[in-house]
């Protein structure tokens, strides 16, 4: 009998298929998120004079401007139509200070609202303007610096009167 030997053969490497996926659409890297609807809200002023005495300005539409430690609270005028308040106050270099974030569908009140409620004031920690900004959601601090056309403080140690 003969016996043939068989030698292993090599097997032709096989053909590469061409890439025939197109590859997915990229998504952007930053998201739009959609404007928030914000208002500037009327009020009223009530601060505490030397003596003691509340004092109330009418705003009026005009800008109602407080020195640092005045004690102070607004009053929304009746038919402010926001859920969300925002009570900050605004220094001259564009930083601002936000005060209070007030819900008005957890109010009792069912004509006008005072902020802080009735009986309290809060300090101003720095000079500038009073703004009352009115939108149905919470804003971030960034969506209120760019209503008011000013720009958040650098992070940085507090230092007093914000401590």
């Amino acid at each position: 009998m003969s016996t043939k030997k068989t030698t292993p053969t090599k097997k032709a490497p096989a053909k590469k298929k061409p890439n025939t996926k197109t590859p997915a659409a990229k998504k952007p890297a930053t998201k739009s998120s959609p404007s928030v609807p914000i208002t500037a809200v009327p009020f009223d002023t009530s601060y505490l004079g030397d003596t003691g005495a509340e004092n109330t300005v009418a705003s009026d539409g005009e800008d109602v401007a407080l020195a640092t430690g005045t004690w102070f609270a607004v009053t929304i005028a009746p038919g402010a139509s926001k859920r969300f308040l925002h009570l900050l106050q605004s220094e001259e270099q564009g930083t601002f200070v936000l005060y209070m974030l007030a819900d008005r569908d957890a109010s009792s009140s069912t004509s006008s609202l005072r902020l802080p409620a009735n009986g309290a004031f809060m300090r101003a920690l720095v000079t500038g303007t009073l703004h009352v900004l009115g939108a149905n959601k919470p804003l971030s601090r960034a969506q209120i610096a760019k209503h008011i056309g000013g720009h958040e403080p650098p992070p940085q140690q507090a230092k007093p009167p914000y401590t």
